[in-house]
């Protein structure tokens, strides 16, 4: 079916200075093919027209990072740290398997979310530990092509004990609990490639909505082995990888106790960094990781609203764009954001840079962020010119907005309205590689109604099941705590020391 967008305001700030046009917009399959001055020279046996006469029109966020394993977690958890909130959402001792449908079920969460607030692309950096198998990941996939959201999954990579991913901790813990995780450790380095190598066989297909890629948690969770083997697989199969990276305080210290470098450091030395590398956070990369970074062409997903609910910092999103550094933006999980909602992650990310200094002419502007939203986030899903843009020849990714609503109610300017006073709300249809996904705010591709239900159910068993699960994370606690507080302790002193791994 081809398309027709009528009389729209177009707004896309990668066309041009033109970056604002009313124009009719001609969808043919599945690309746009370009901007006809009328619906005859449109016309076409099944031409679908969308009147959006007081409509903006905008080319697709993409979501960079998200984490679709704690969908079921919104809400629970305030005030915790990353490296103590992370022992609850990923239960690394008696972590039961969730069903198929539980999987899908869970997906489905975000994926209506993220539709319904304009996203048209997401990066799932989805942990399925320690129950990797095909058909798990098949359900993510399904969800994703359920909805019809474009989406790039990856399996969250790690090969070593949680005890041995942060300073202190091996010799805080008890000898049985340390056993018992060494019981649990999971895949070898090269059970990993395996599994990801039957993955980027199975779902990596040209066309395809969805695909898989390549996601090893974090340095300090990984292996030398295990890293050196994901880059190489990424080479040969042409498949980009998404990590984390400095996220926190305690990651700096790491570094110095781990590699006796920085952790960017470690990773150039190994050869990881590179074009088709993203780096989640680097919200403590100093002025030096980040020349290694923009050396190797490398990217950063910025995700200013976890990185403020875990108490983790504020990125120097400036001096980041300052190095040429493509940037995307990211929510990350649902529990420490807790949405999906990529205009809020925007309002934050321009908000936040001005608290940093006074020097304001150097504040990213409205425009530059909405850019982050969708040609940054192109960029590091590898699809630059393909998606966030509604250039002629990209694939039909874009969303209309009702400008009948408060959030334009008047328009000071597209772009700030769009960064600043915009919540999803105004969002009214939806249309990804040229399919209507959802029309005057009616998801049309599944019963939305239905799956609330059944989410809503699954939920609430769940949580009276693995309440055992967080009986086990609150027995750790108390050692990553104490573990916590010696590296913040350190951080402050300078007095970085090293440890065994």
């Amino acid at each position: 079916m081809d398309i027709l967008v009528k009389n729209g305001l177009l707004f896309d700030p990668a066309i041009g200075e033109d970056a604002v046009q009313r124009k009719n917009l001609l969808i043919k399959d599945g690309v746009i093919a370009g901007f006809p001055e009328n619906k005859a020279a449109a016309s076409s046996p099944d031409l679908k027209v969308i009147d959006a006469g007081n409509k903006l029109v905008i080319p697709g966020l993409v979501n960079a990072h998200l984490h679709s394993h704690d969908h079921y977690d919104r809400g629970r958890f305030d005030n915790l740290p990353l490296e103590l909130w992370i022992l609850f959402i990923r239960p690394w001792i008696g972590a039961k398997p969730l069903t198929t449908r539980e999987l899908y079920l869970r997906t489905m969460i975000g994926a209506l979310e993220m539709v319904r607030t304009g996203t048209t692309l997401c990066i799932d950096h989805v942990n399925l530990a320690p129950f990797n198998t095909h058909k798990n990941v098949a359900a993510v996939m399904q969800a994703y092509r359920d909805v019809g959201l474009r989406a790039f999954i990856s399996a969250d990579v790690f090969d070593k004990p949680a005890y041995l991913t942060v300073p202190h901790v091996a010799r805080l813990l008890p000898e049985p609990i340390r056993t018992a995780m060494d019981q649990l450790s999971g895949f070898t380095p090269d059970d990993w490639i395996s599994f990801l190598r039957q993955c980027i066989d199975t779902w990596n297909k040209p066309g395809e909505l969805t695909r898989f890629i390549l996601g090893p948690s974090a340095p300090q969770r990984c292996t030398d082995t295990l890293l050196l083997k994901i880059k190489s697989l990424s080479e040969e199969t042409d498949t980009f990888i998404i990590t984390h990276t400095l996220e926190t305080k305690v990651q700096v210290v790491t570094g110095a106790h781990f590699y006796g470098s920085s952790v960017i450091g470690h990773l150039k030395d190994l050869r990881f960094l590179g074009k088709n590398v993203a780096l989640v956070h680097c919200v403590w990369a100093s002025e030096k990781d980040l020349d290694q970074i923009a050396s190797a062409g490398a990217s950063i997903v910025h995700c200013p609203v976890s990185n403020l609910k875990l108490g983790s910092g504020i990125a120097p999103l400036e001096t980041i764009l300052s190095k040429k550094i493509n940037v995307g933006l990211g929510t990350d999980n649902t529990s420490c954001n807790d949405s999906q909602n990529l205009f809020e992650v925007m309002k934050f990310a321009a908000l936040l840079p001005k608290i940093r200094h006074e020097a304001f002419s150097n504040w990213p502007d409205a425009t530059q962020i909405f850019s982050l939203a969708t040609t940054g986030g192109a960029r590091i899903a590898q699809m630059a010119g393909k998606v966030g843009t509604l250039a002629p020849g990209a694939r039909a990714d874009l969303v209309i907005l009702d400008l009948n609503n408060p959030s334009f109610v008047p328009v000071g300017s597209v772009e700030r309205n769009l960064v600043y006073s915009e919540n999803g709300s105004s969002v009214d249809t939806v249309i990804i590689d040229g399919k209507i996904v959802m029309l005057n705010r009616k998801i049309l591709t599944v019963r939305e109604n239905d799956l609330y239900s059944e989410i809503r159910e699954a939920a609430a068993r769940l949580k009276r099941e693995h309440r055992s699960v967080y009986e086990k994370a609150e027995e750790i606690y108390p050692y990553f705590e104490e573990a916590y507080f010696r590296c913040h302790q350190e951080f402050k002193t300078g007095s970085l020391g090293t440890t065994q791994q």
